[in-house]
Parts: C-alpha cells; sequence; structure tokens
C-alpha cells in the first residue's frame, strides 16, 4: 500500500488526489501562492513532480499540466504525482513572457533558489526544497513563450552531472517524451538543473510557440507524460521508443541581429540550413536592406523569433545541430 501524500497543509491518501494552494509570502493586497495538485496511487511507486507555467505564457505546458492532473486515475497509478500547473502566477495573470512581473526576473533562471531571495527566487526555493526534494523525478513542461516559434513537436532537455543513476533517469524520460531530436546539454541550464542536494532527476520538455494555445502541442505534452510515466513504471504498459532519435550536444550559435530594422525570415523551424546561407534580412521603413542574415552552422532551425520589429542584437534564430 502506498504512504500518504502531505505538502503542507494539503493530503492525498493512498487512491486520492486533492488540489490547493501553498502560500510563499504576500504583496499589500493579496498572498503570494502557488497551485499543487497532489495524486496519489493506489499502489507503491516513484514520486514524479511535474512543473508548467515557469513561463507564464507558455499554455502548451500549462494545459497539459492541468489535464494530467485532471484524467489521472489514482486508482490506475503507481506511485505519486506532485503538480504545480502553473509556477509563476504572478505572471499568468498578466500574460507576461519569461518573467514575474513582482520582481522582473526570468523564474526559469532562478532555479534551485534563494531563501532569502526576491519572490521569484523564493518562489524557486519553495518548489526546490518542499516538493522537487519529495520526487525521484522531475519534468518542466514548457511551450514557446511569446516571442518564440519552436520546431515541431519539440524537444526535451537535460543535462548529465556525471551520477550514472540519476544521468540514465534523465536520459530515459527525455528519451520517453518521444521526439525525434533529445538534446543533451553540454552546458548548465538553470530552469533543467538537477539540484545537487537532492539528486533528482530533471528534464525540461519543450512544444509550441507564440504563446498560443493549440492542441497539437498539448498533445505532444500529454502523450510525452503518459509514456514517460509507463517508461517509470507508474502506469501499465511498455514505453515506446523513437528508433530513429537523435541525440544533440551540439546547438551551435544562436544568430542576432546587428541592425535594428524590419525582419524578413526565409527560415523557419525546422528547416535545415547550410551554414554561409541566407536565412533573412532586416530592412529599414523604406524598405532598403540594411543586413542580410546568415546562417552560422550547418544544422536545424530549433526557435525562430517571429517578431518582425527588432533592435541591435535581438535574436531571430536558434538551432540543432545534429
Amino acid at each position: 500500500m502506498s504512504e500518504t501524500l502531505e505538502v503542507r497543509n494539503l493530503m492525498a491518501k493512498p487512491g486520492t488526489k486533492t488540489f490547493g494552494f501553498i502560500k510563499v509570502g504576500e504583496t499589500p493586497i493579496s498572498p503570494i501562492e502557488i497551485p499543487v495538485g497532489l495524486v496519489n496511487g493506489s499502489e507503491p511507486g516513484p514520486t514524479l513532480c511535474i512543473t508548467a507555467g515557469v513561463h507564464p505564457a507558455e499554455y502548451p505546458g500549462i494545459e497539459a499540466a492541468i489535464k494530467t492532473y485532471k484524467n489521472t486515475d489514482p486508482k490506475k497509478l503507481k506511485g505519486k504525482l506532485i503538480i504545480v500547473p502553473v509556477v509563476n502566477l504572478q505572471g499568468f495573470a498578466v500574460g507576461s513572457a519569461y518573467i514575474n512581473p513582482i520582481d522582473n526576473i526570468n523564474t526559469g533562471r532562478a532555479f534551485p533558489g534563494k531563501k532569502d531571495g526576491s519572490i521569484t527566487y523564493q518562489i524557486a526555493y519553495t518548489i526546490s526544497e518542499e516538493l522537487i526534494s519529495k520526487s525521484d523525478y522531475r519534468i518542466d513542461l514548457h511551450g514557446g513563450d511569446a516571442p518564440e516559434l519552436l520546431m515541431h513537436p519539440g524537444f526535451p532537455i537535460y543535462r548529465k552531472i556525471g551520477i550514472k543513476a540519476v544521468d540514465d533517469a534523465a536520459e530515459l524520460i527525455a528519451k520517453a517524451y518521444g521526439t525525434k531530436y533529445v538534446w543533451c546539454s553540454s552546458r548548465p541550464l538553470p530552469e533543467t538543473v538537477t539540484d545537487w542536494r537532492s539528486r533528482v532527476a530533471s528534464v525540461t520538455l519543450e512544444s509550441g510557440g507564440c504563446g498560443q494555445y493549440e492542441d497539437k502541442w498539448i498533445k505532444v505534452h500529454t502523450d510525452g507524460i503518459e509514456n514517460i510515466m509507463r517508461a517509470l513504471s507508474m502506469f501499465e504498459g511498455e514505453p515506446k521508443i523513437r528508433a530513429d532519435q537523435v541525440t544533440v550536444t551540439d546547438t551551435g550559435e544562436d544568430l542576432r541581429v546587428k541592425r535594428g530594422g524590419l525582419f524578413y525570415p526565409f527560415a523557419k523551424p525546422g528547416d535545415a540550413v547550410k551554414k554561409g546561407e541566407k536565412i533573412g534580412e532586416i530592412r529599414d521603413l523604406k524598405g532598403d536592406l540594411l543586413e542580410e542574415l546568415i546562417s552560422p552552422v550547418d544544422g536545424l532551425v530549433r526557435i525562430y523569433f517571429w517578431h518582425r520589429f527588432k533592435n541591435t542584437g535581438d535574436f531571430v534564430y536558434k538551432f540543432f545541430v545534429p
């Protein structure tokens, strides 16, 4: 029999689930809280923490977290789920991209948090210390914030930390997500970081873009989560692992504009590009050419920053180099 799952005042006995809020801080007029759903399976198994809404306009991940809580039958679950559908509620309330408007911090860059930091760091600290630390695994759902359009269907991101059991678990989760491309990052990524104290394998799952809500992106997430839970023996059935998966370790050089102006893209997400190939232009308001945008790599367009108005130094493309 599984044990009771508790987070502060929230409690789910075996075979049940519950939803509520835990307090982190306050403004002069209202508390600052984190929404938490607990699903406690009727049989023992691992604990999986699912977070979404770290970037509050990445709606496919948020909706997938909501659906996972709503649709998971605890009677058929082996183990436990701890689900935070929206980490950054303050940004979610105003539709901001990336940041928490209270302290203007990118929540994805705040983990594992600080107990005595500004509110975004305290939110990250609370999730790290009170939720992730109770878990065996963690997945963080993203969906392409307002300025970004990701290659479809998306990709997972993980990083090896040199602890074999943790690295193997992160790789399994990433591959079970089900996309063709799997990114094993060679550099630290705060939103994907595995907490060195808790040793919890943490993987970021990306699908979506432009701050939009589309069923095709939500389904990538929900199908991926279900397959991950099979891979972790939380659901009955064998997981499906694609035979054609490609693990990417080098993303190459990102492309920024040198001149401010209007962006005319020639390449879109998922397109294959060649080093030296012209993949876009920057023009002024008269229509005159200011800059030719040249691919710095042989690879694939991973992210396309679609806004037509560009300032000097703005991103236009990010790449995969298989």
